[in-house]
C-alpha cells in the first residue's frame, strides 16, 4: 500500500465513508452546530444592540444631569444675587433708620438746648431783677412799690440789652 498510488478499492471505501460521515454529520451535528452558532450570533448581536442602547441612554442621562446641574447653578446664582440685593436693601434700611434716629436725637437735643437757653435767660433776668431791686433798695433805702419795681426792671433790661 503505497500512499502515492492508492488502490481503487481504498478510494471507493474512503469516499463512501466520507459521504456517510458527511450525511451523519449533516443530519445530526451540522444543524445543532449551526443553530448554536446562530443563537450565539443573535445573542452577541442583541448584546451589542443592548450595549449601544445603554450607551445612548447613558449619554442622554449625562446630558440631563448636565442640564440639571446647569439649572441648579443658575438657580443658586440667582438666589445669591437675590440675597445680595436683599442684604443691600436691609443695609440701606438700617442706615436710613439710623439717620432718621440721629436726626430725631439732634432735633431733641436742639430743643432741649433751646429750652435750657430760655430757662437760663429767664433765670438771668430774674437774677438781674432781684439784683436791681436789691441795689435800688439800698440806693433809695426805701421799699419800692410794684410799679417802681417794674419800671426799674424794664429800664435795666433795656440798658442791659443795648449795652452789648
Amino acid at each position: 500500500m503505497d500512499l502515492f498510488n492508492p488502490q481503487s478499492g481504498t478510494i471507493f471505501w474512503t469516499v463512501l465513508t466520507f459521504v456517510i460521515v458527511l450525511i451523519v454529520l449533516r443530519k445530526y451535528a451540522w444543524a445543532p452546530i449551526l443553530k448554536t452558532l446562530e443563537e450565539r450570533e443573535n445573542k452577541i448581536s442583541d448584546a451589542l444592540e443592548q450595549a449601544e442602547s445603554n450607551r445612548i441612554e447613558a449619554i442622554k442621562m449625562r446630558e440631563e444631569q448636565d442640564k440639571l446641574l446647569q439649572d441648579a447653578r443658575q438657580e443658586s446664582t440667582a438666589m445669591i444675587e437675590e440675597s445680595k440685593i436683599n442684604a443691600e436693601k436691609i443695609s440701606q434700611s438700617i442706615l436710613d433708620n439710623a439717620r432718621t434716629e440721629a436726626e430725631h436725637l439732634l432735633d431733641r437735643a436742639r430743643k432741649e438746648i433751646e429750652l435750657s437757653k430760655r430757662t437760663a435767660i429767664d433765670e438771668l433776668r430774674q437774677y438781674a431783677v432781684d439784683l436791681s431791686l436789691a441795689v435800688a433798695e439800698k440806693l433809695t433805702e426805701k421799699a419800692l412799690s410794684k410799679e417802681d419795681h417794674l419800671n426799674l426792671i424794664e429800664r435795666s433790661l433795656f440798658e442791659f440789652t443795648h449795652s452789648k
